[in-house]
């Protein structure tokens, strides 16, 4: 069975929890909920964009130039990401390498 489908007992189990007004959850579902957290970290486009460009070793200052966000949102953008992804900021090679190990840039 691949992770999108679901054998007659599933079903029945399925359909029986949620007539009990309980909520169901496939093996694939709970499989994903116990991931560690670390995989489920999301970004968007700005933040992407600030990690490549970083990476390109672009400095801060000039991120603007490249990016539609004014120096003071990309540097909260910037603290944020480094909180997100839980590494020491005296390092600002560290939060690329982390991204980067993660599959976010």
């Amino acid at each position: 069975m691949g992770i999108y489908n679901i054998g007659p007992t599933d079903l029945k189990n399925a359909t029986v929890d949620v007539l009990k007004g309980k909520k169901y959850y496939s093996k694939a579902i709970k499989g994903y909920t116990n991931m560690p957290i670390k995989n489920s970290i999301t970004i968007d486009d700005f933040d992407r964009q600030i990690l490549y460009h970083l990476s390109m070793g672009e400095k801060t200052k000039n991120l603007s130039k490249h990016i539609p966000l004014s120096t003071r949102a990309i540097e909260v953008r910037k603290l944020k990401l480094t909180s997100l992804l839980n590494i020491d900021n005296e390092t600002p090679f560290n939060s690329l390498k982390e991204a980067k190990s993660m599959g976010l840039v």
